[in-house]
């Protein structure tokens, strides 16, 4: 499900250049095991309207391949490195070969820069919204470590109830829900985000309503810079809401 405010803020990000600068803002949508049939335009019993209108509107790629599971693509758009060349032959993540840490810790290897951190060296102010799934056993793998000055969302690979934000471990993806993440719901800054994690809100519209909030607010306080954004939603056909 993408928020319609989303698509239209995200377009209106697209369309138009930082003010004062030739670099663009980006907002990066990326979809949790989505398939070529997964989507409206290809399959006509599939209801995908704003997916749908951008991908018509836009340029798409059709011979375009991901690996088979979510967090080695993760890892791919990244690094821009191919997935086993960090680890991720599936979704668990093992240590490199030049690693000495542990190889259950379910991250990319902080020795190479991710691309937000990339990024910010060129201006820009990254934000990361929604499934993680690239590193949660320490602080030094999650988001605003990594180069995002913010993060909501989770970080491993899926929540359990798509109302109450909770994780139930027997699912086979053990890891935090939205309610458990270090310090309270708030980054790793510190700077609390203030939203209940069990407030009822239905978790497509609660990280389409902040990502809207975060584009808006990245307009008033930081307009000469450009934005990126990275917005990978939890809910999937294949992560089916509860």
């Amino acid at each position: 499900m993408m928020r319609p405010a989303l698509a239209a803020a995200a377009a209106s990000v697209v369309a138009g250049a930082a003010t004062g600068g030739a670099l663009p803002s980006i907002v990066h949508i990326m979809g949790d095991d989505v398939g070529w049939n997964d989507l409206g335009y290809h399959n006509e019993l599939i209801a995908s309207p704003w997916i749908d209108k951008l991908a018509l509107g836009g340029v798409r790629l059709t011979n375009h391949h991901a690996f088979k599971v979510c967090a080695p693509s993760r890892s791919g758009f990244h690094t821009g490195r191919l997935p086993w060349q960090m680890g991720y032959y599936d979704n668990s993540g093992a240590a490199t070969p030049w690693e000495t840490v542990d190889a259950n810790k379910l991250g990319a290897d902080t020795r190479f820069k991710l691309l937000p951190q990339l990024l910010e060296a060129k201006g820009y102010v990254s934000h990361a919204i929604g499934k993680w799934h690239l590193g949660g056993a320490t602080r030094a793998y999650t988001p605003t470590y990594r180069g995002y000055s913010t993060f909501l969302g989770y970080y491993h690979a899926m929540t359990e109830d798509y109302w109450a934000h909770t994780h139930s471990t027997g699912s086979g993806c053990a890891g935090p829900g939205l309610a458990n993440l270090w310090s309270d719901m708030s980054n790793n800054t510190g700077t609390s985000l203030s939203i209940s994690p069990d407030n009822g809100t239905y978790e497509s519209i609660l990280f389409g309503d902040h990502a809207v909030r975060t584009i808006a607010n990245h307009a008033r306080t930081a307009p000469s810079r450009p934005l990126f954004m990275y917005a990978p939603p939890n809910m999937s056909l294949i992560h089916a809401p509860s």
